[in-house]
């Protein structure tokens, strides 16, 4: 994984100017690789973002959870691109 480009806004920002500190987000380079071979077999870039009105009247609580909220959108991506053994 690589982060590509983030903007986490602080709570203080949040308390201050409210909806007008504007969104956060996180865009990750995501690759998975052949064990092997070291071969990319796939490479995706995973994006999150919240509502800058939603963080204000949340006092920045979306903004606090979006590195969970990315961790979870890549562990269902996981889940869904590769293969189960049964």
């Amino acid at each position: 994984m690589k982060i590509v480009d983030l903007r986490i806004t602080s709570s203080a920002d949040r308390l201050w100017v409210g909806a007008f500190a504007g969104n956060s987000f996180m865009d990750v380079l995501f690759e998975l690789r052949d064990a092997d071979t070291e071969e990319v077999v796939y490479q995706k870039v995973l994006s999150t973002f919240n509502n800058a009105f939603g963080a204000a009247w949340s006092s920045g609580a979306s903004d606090r959870s979006l590195p969970s909220d990315l961790g979870t959108l890549m562990g269902e991506y996981i889940f869904r691109i590769v293969p189960g053994t049964k």
